[in-house]
Protein backbone atom coordinates (compact mmCIF):
# COMPACT_ATOMS: atom_id res chain seq x y z
CA UNK A 1 0.00 0.00 0.00
CA UNK A 2 1.51 3.54 -0.92
CA UNK A 3 1.68 5.77 1.88
CA UNK A 4 -0.68 8.25 -0.28
CA UNK A 5 -2.56 7.94 -3.22
CA UNK A 6 -4.28 10.54 -5.22
CA UNK A 7 -7.02 8.25 -6.02
CA UNK A 8 -9.97 8.46 -4.18
CA UNK A 9 -11.19 5.15 -5.05
CA UNK A 10 -7.73 3.63 -3.90
CA UNK A 11 -6.84 4.97 -0.28
CA UNK A 12 -3.10 5.14 0.09
CA UNK A 13 -2.20 3.91 3.98
CA UNK A 14 -2.16 7.35 5.42
CA UNK A 15 -5.76 8.11 3.73
CA UNK A 16 -6.57 4.48 5.51
CA UNK A 17 -5.44 5.44 8.88
CA UNK A 18 -6.99 9.27 9.03
CA UNK A 19 -10.04 7.29 7.90
CA UNK A 20 -9.64 4.80 10.79
CA UNK A 21 -8.56 7.85 13.58
CA UNK A 22 -11.39 9.81 12.36
CA UNK A 23 -8.52 12.99 11.83
CA UNK A 24 -9.91 12.74 8.18
CA UNK A 25 -13.16 14.78 9.11
CA UNK A 26 -11.21 18.01 9.94
CA UNK A 27 -9.13 17.74 6.96
CA UNK A 28 -11.23 20.32 5.00
CA UNK A 29 -10.82 22.62 8.23
CA UNK A 30 -6.95 22.61 8.50
CA UNK A 31 -6.81 23.37 4.67
CA UNK A 32 -8.99 26.77 5.40
CA UNK A 33 -6.89 27.58 8.30
CA UNK A 34 -3.53 26.81 6.20
CA UNK A 35 -4.99 29.18 3.84
CA UNK A 36 -6.01 31.59 6.32
CA UNK A 37 -2.32 31.70 7.63
CA UNK A 38 -0.74 32.45 4.28
CA UNK A 39 -3.06 35.59 4.17
CA UNK A 40 -2.34 36.72 7.26
CA UNK A 41 1.84 35.45 6.98
CA UNK A 42 1.58 38.34 3.83
CA UNK A 43 -0.09 41.22 6.00
CA UNK A 44 2.20 41.34 8.65
CA UNK A 45 5.15 40.71 5.80
CA UNK A 46 3.52 44.05 4.23
CA UNK A 47 3.10 45.65 7.19
CA UNK A 48 6.51 44.93 8.74
CA UNK A 49 8.04 46.63 5.75
CA UNK A 50 5.64 49.80 5.53
CA UNK A 51 7.37 49.96 9.40
CA UNK A 52 10.93 49.65 8.46
CA UNK A 53 10.19 52.61 5.66
CA UNK A 54 9.01 54.39 8.75
CA UNK A 55 11.32 53.96 10.29
CA UNK A 56 13.90 54.89 8.02
CA UNK A 57 11.94 58.21 7.35
CA UNK A 58 12.03 59.35 11.17
CA UNK A 59 15.59 58.64 11.60
CA UNK A 60 16.39 60.61 8.10
CA UNK A 61 14.23 63.47 10.08
CA UNK A 62 16.30 62.88 13.44
CA UNK A 63 18.78 65.21 12.78
CA UNK A 64 16.83 68.13 11.44
CA UNK A 65 14.94 67.86 14.90
CA UNK A 66 17.84 67.68 16.56
CA UNK A 67 18.41 70.71 15.26
CA UNK A 68 15.80 72.61 15.89
CA UNK A 69 15.50 71.99 19.36
CA UNK A 70 18.86 73.18 19.83
CA UNK A 71 18.03 76.10 18.21
CA UNK A 72 14.90 76.57 20.45
CA UNK A 73 17.21 75.84 23.46
CA UNK A 74 19.49 78.24 22.67
CA UNK A 75 16.78 81.10 21.73
CA UNK A 76 15.81 80.81 25.63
Amino acid sequence: MKPKSGDPDKPGMLEYLEEIIGSNKYQSRIEELEKQNEVLQEQKREKGQRMNITEADLEKLNDSKNLAVDFIRKEK
